[in-house]
């Protein structure tokens, strides 16, 4: 992303990490969107057995019927016994069934994130430090935590087993630890300044408010791997050898998409935790006025990283390597960046997600699901998710003056991540036009008009935040320009949304390969019928919008900083 500036400009003041809500925040939303789209999505499966064949729509039981009518009048017993059990739910009832597996879901997770901190002292052995042989301790965390504005209580507690110079801070809501390893407590006599540097980061774990995101981050990711992701890729492919399951492609499909979610998952998983150390590193540096004690226990820890035989790979990684923590802490602007992969999640899961999650909208709102409304609570993650990545670069690109990442990369990524996504999307493996033929060659051109969409669609968000960050580094309603961006942002994407359920395949595809001179109707022809369907499908008034959308938010950042700029 390149700098907005042009022309001289003042010295740019500190950008804080934290004057908008925080990356970490941001990424655990990643994980929250990716997980609860992905169980929505299949959540049918753990039902199904207590459903029978009743854990289907009515379009599926209405095609039970016509094909085992006719053997059950002719006196076919079997026939007779497959009709009998043909009734299906209605979609409403089955997408509410859908919720249902949602919630509960998230309420183990919930339940494990409240009994796991007390799990983890007693299995550990932990014990609390005792205030009379560590007084000097107790009141250095006092007089810290006083200093800091911390008000909450916090419990010591000490491992006499661990030897080594470590800390940690956990808990769950209204239960807050600072764990101190033996190794540490000596520290305390040796180095005052490196245990002070060590104790301010731990608190600022509690500062930053991470605690319960770290705690709610491993735990909905681990129970996501064991009851979601390895269950269904390794489950589903077995239907082929059923035929009377369906089209083996609906569930090798299903398989793969939650395959591709169940590798994102653990990735975005890292990716919050590294990102909470660095934000804790940028709290304890700002109270420690510079950080220098810190940057002195990072650079001992850097020295024994160097010495590992093999360095880790640093995304796979749920703690970040000493080095890249002192780089952060000299340069905070990757801090802000908006990666790829980021986008690429994003793209995944709300395509993944909007089958079902329009299917339920649209009939709970009673309205056809290529209606920009029925596609709101879809695109909801991915203009949020992306508006607010975006802003949060383009800020820093902004401030100071040089490009935090690529909008180039991060538009590609989303593209190939809406890709995959719509390709591995359960609806699309249902019938045999959406087979893997169709998909290999009369869907081609349709999928490449919905990867340019995403694309477009992205760079134009780059372009919206870079317009109007000179006003937000100004830290004029600064989150109010950010909900703003993000609530326009929903009116293009929803409508692009419904446009993809009311311009198929089929007709993209005799569009770009129609030939007059073998007799085809032209290629006019047919694209005068998808713009019909577009236009019968969605409603003409909320395509306006759309199109004003598009032009007037990124030009009025625009206009607007052009007349609060002096001459």
């Amino acid at each position: 992303m390149s700098s907005a500036a042009a022309g001289p400009r003042r010295a740019p003041r500190p950008l804080s990490p934290f004057s908008l809500p925080s990356g970490t925040t941001f990424r655990f939303a990643l994980l929250i969107i990716a997980v609860s789209g992905t169980v929505f999505s299949v959540g049918l499966f753990w039902v199904r057995p207590f459903l029978g064949d009743r854990a289907v729509g009515v379009e599926a039981a209405r095609a039970c019927v016509e094909k085992y009518a006719a053997g059950a009048a002719s006196g076919d017993a079997e026939a007779a016994r497959h009709l009998a059990l043909c009734g299906g739910l209605s979609d409403s009832g089955l997408l509410w069934i859908q919720l249902g597996v949602l919630g509960c879901f998230w309420s183990l997770v919930a339940l494990v994130y409240w009994i796991l901190p007390g799990w983890r002292i007693r299995r550990r052995g932990y014990g609390p430090l005792d205030s009379h042989r560590f007084a000097g301790i107790h009141e250095e965390l006092a007089r810290l935590s006083r200093s800091i504005g911390l008000e909450q209580r916090v419990n010591l507690l000490v491992d006499l087993l661990d030897g080594r110079v470590n800390g940690l801070a956990f808990g769950r809501v209204g239960k807050r630890y600072v764990l101190l390893s033996r190794g540490l407590i000596a520290l305390h006599d040796t180095d005052p300044g490196a245990f002070r540097a060590i104790v301010l980061h731990e608190l600022a774990h509690l500062r930053n408010r991470d605690v319960d995101i770290a705690y709610l981050t491993l735990v909905s990711s681990w129970l996501f791997s064991r009851l979601v992701a390895i269950p269904v890729t390794l489950a589903f492919p077995l239907a082929v050898f059923d035929p009377s399951a369906g089209p083996a492609s609906f569930y090798l499909g299903t398989a793969a998409g939650t395959l591709l979610v169940g590798l994102a998952v653990p990735l975005t998983r890292n990716a919050v935790l590294r990102s909470r150390e660095f934000h804790a590193d940028a709290r304890a540096a700002a109270w420690e006025a510079g950080g220098t004690g810190l940057a002195a226990v990072l650079s001992t820890q850097r020295d024994i990283d160097a010495q590992a035989a093999v360095p880790p790979v640093e995304f796979l990684r749920p703690h970040p390597l000493a080095a890249r923590r002192l780089d952060a802490l000299r340069d905070p602007a990757p801090l802000f960046s908006f990666v790829p992969w980021e986008g690429f999640a994003l793209g995944l899961v709300c395509a993944l997600a909007q089958g079902p999650v329009t299917a339920f909208t649209s009939g709970f709102l009673g309205l056809p699901a290529s209606h920009p409304l029925a596609a709101l609570p879809a695109a909801l993650p991915l203009a949020g998710g992306a508006a607010y990545g975006l802003w949060r670069a383009e800020l820093a690109a902004f401030h100071f003056g040089r490009s935090v990442s690529s909008a180039h990369r991060a538009a590609v990524a989303t593209g190939i991540g809406f890709l995959a996504g719509t390709v591995f999307r359960p609806t699309n493996f249902g019938t045999p036009r959406t087979g893997p033929s169709a998909l290999a060659g009369e869907s081609a051109a349709w999928l490449l008009l919905l990867f340019l969409g995403s694309y477009v669609f992205v760079q134009w968000l780059a372009c919206t935040a870079r317009a109007w960050a000179p006003l937000g580094a100004a830290g004029r309603r600064r989150g109010l320009l950010v909900v703003a961006v993000m609530c326009c942002a929903l009116v293009p994407l929803s409508f692009g949304l419904g446009l993809s359920y009311v311009i198929r395949p089929t007709d993209v595809a005799l569009a770009f390969s129609a030939s007059p001179d073998a007799g085809d109707r032209g290629t006019g022809t047919y694209l005068i019928r998808v713009l019909t369907l577009a236009r019968d499908g969605v409603p003409l008034g909320y395509g306006v919008l759309a199109a004003t959308a598009l032009v007037v938010v990124p030009l009025g950042g625009r206009v607007i900083i052009r007349a609060r700029t002096p001459r």
